[in-house]
């Protein structure tokens, strides 16, 4: 079950979502979301993913997407938190390739090429 609350207060729009951001629902967001900067550009607009369960790709991409605009995204649960890390940080970094510089010859041996070495990279913070 998902649950999107919208509230209008003042100084602030603040769209709360609860369980899955996933689907048809990631729309449902967008829409809310792209009406409150329509309407409320001088007001502060937050997103609160306090008591959100998961969300799919979409879903990360909206959020990260609304963090990038400057939305505030607001998080109080340690799930929550962990969302936030993962929409507002950098991205991941997977398996990359890095060329080793070679290595000197010996006289007579045939020039080698550089080897070339998968590594794994991680985020600076040391969280994967």
């Amino acid at each position: 079950m998902v649950s999107i609350n919208i509230r209008d207060n003042g100084g602030e729009f603040r769209i709360e979502i609860a369980g899955n951001l996933a689907g048809s629902v990631v729309e449902d967001v967008l829409f809310a979301w792209s009406e409150a900067l329509r309407e409320n550009a001088s007001r502060r607009i937050v997103v609160d993913i306090t008591h959100l369960l998961d969300y799919d790709f979409e879903g990360r991409s909206l959020l990260q997407d609304m963090h990038r605009h400057g939305t505030q995204i607001a998080a109080a649960s340690t799930q929550s938190l962990v969302f936030l890390n993962e929409i507002s940080g950098p991205a991941r970094l997977g398996l990359a390739l890095v060329r080793k510089s070679p290595q000197k010859e010996s006289p007579g041996e045939k020039p080698r090429e550089a080897a070339v070495t998968p590594i794994r990279l991680a985020r600076a913070s040391g969280l994967d």
